[in-house]
C-alpha cells in the first residue's frame, strides 16, 4: 500500500510538498512527488496503487516510454529535478556538464540509443587520452544517475549502464593526499601572515583560516560561511558551528575548538570587535 510522507528536512513547512512511496506493477519501490495538500497527495497515492494493480492483473496495458522524446529535453527535465533536490549548484553544474559531453561524444539522440558498450568505449578512450580513473568514475556516475532517473520516471524500461562497474582509483592516483607535518603547517601559516592578499583575503586572515581548518577539519566553503555568531566562546569547551546549508553533509556541524585555537580566536576577535567582551 502506498504511503504519504514528508521528507525530514520539510517537516513543519506547510509549503513543502508531500511525497508518495509505492510499489509499481513489477513490485519495485518507487517515489513520486505529490502536492502541498495532503488529501490530494493521498488521492494520487491511491490512484498509483490502483494503476499498479490493474497492470499486474492484465487489466491495463503497461505504460510505454516516449521513444521519440529527445535526450536534450530529458536532460533539461533531469537538471530541473536535480535543482529541486538538496544539491548544490556546483554539483548540478558538474553533473550536467559531464552528461552533455558524454551524450554528445557518443552521439546519443534518444534514451534507446544509450548502450553500455558505447559508454564503456568512451570512458576507455578518455583514459587513453590521459584522463584519470577518478575522472572516468565521475563521468560514469553522472550517466548512471541520469539513466536511473529515466527508468524511475517511466522514460525508459531498463538502465543500460547498470552493470558498468567503477574502476579502482587506488591504482591510478594522480594527486596523493596526505596530512601536513607540523613543520609544514607552521611554514604555511607564517608565509600567509606575511603574504599578499589572495582572492580578496589578506594574509593574516588566511593564516587564521589555515589554523582553523587544520584544527577543525572545516573546508574552504564551510570556513567562508562562518560569522561572529558561529563561535560560542562562552561554552565549555568553546565551539564553532557550521550551518547545514554550508556543510558538506547537509547538516548542522558543531566542532569543539582546541584551547590554543580558542585563545587565538578570542584575541583576534577582540582586535576586530573591540566593543565585545
Amino acid at each position: 500500500m502506498a504511503s504519504v510522507y514528508k521528507r525530514k528536512q520539510d517537516k513543519g513547512n506547510r509549503r513543502s510538498c508531500w511525497y508518495i512511496g509505492y510499489k509499481d506493477h513489477s513490485g519495485k519501490r518507487r517515489t513520486r512527488k505529490g502536492f502541498t495538500d495532503k488529501a490530494a497527495s493521498e488521492r494520487l497515492a491511491a490512484e498509483l496503487d490502483e494503476e499498479s494493480r490493474q497492470i499486474r492483473e492484465g487489466l491495463k496495458a503497461r505504460p510505454r516510454p516516449n521513444k521519440q522524446e529527445r535526450l536534450a529535453q530529458q536532460l533539461d527535465d533531469f537538471e530541473r529535478h536535480l535543482r529541486n533536490r538538496d544539491i548544490t549548484d556546483k554539483q548540478v553544474d558538474e553533473t550536467i556538464t559531464r552528461l552533455n559531453r558524454m551524450l554528445s561524444a557518443c552521439e546519443f539522440a534518444t534514451a534507446s540509443d544509450i548502450t553500455s558498450d558505447a559508454v564503456e568505449s568512451l570512458l576507455a578512450k578518455l583514459r587513453e587520452n590521459g584522463r584519470s580513473k577518478q575522472t572516468s568514475n565521475h563521468s560514469l556516475k553522472a550517466i548512471k544517475q541520469f539513466c536511473r532517473w529515466l527508468v524511475r520516471t517511466g522514460r525508459h524500461f531498463e538502465n543500460p549502464v547498470a552493470d558498468i562497474k567503477r574502476l579502482n582509483v587506488e591504482t591510478d592516483r594522480r594527486h596523493e593526499r596526505r596530512v601536513l607535518s607540523s613543520e609544514e603547517l607552521q611554514q604555511l601559516v607564517l608565509a600567509a601572515q606575511s603574504g599578499q592578499e589572495i582572492e580578496s583575503i589578506p594574509g593574516p586572515d588566511r593564516a587564521m583560516m589555515y589554523i582553523l581548518s587544520a584544527w577543525t577539519g572545516c573546508r574552504k566553503g564551510e570556513i567562508g560561511s562562518l560569522t561572529q555568531t558561529s563561535f560560542d566562546m562562552t561554552a565549555n569547551p568553546p565551539t564553532v558551528t557550521v550551518q547545514a546549508a554550508f556543510s558538506k553533509r547537509k547538516r548542522q556541524d558543531v566542532q569543539v575548538l582546541h584551547p590554543d585555537v580558542a585563545l587565538l580566536l578570542g584575541f583576534v576577535g577582540k582586535l576586530i570587535f573591540p566593543g565585545n567582551s
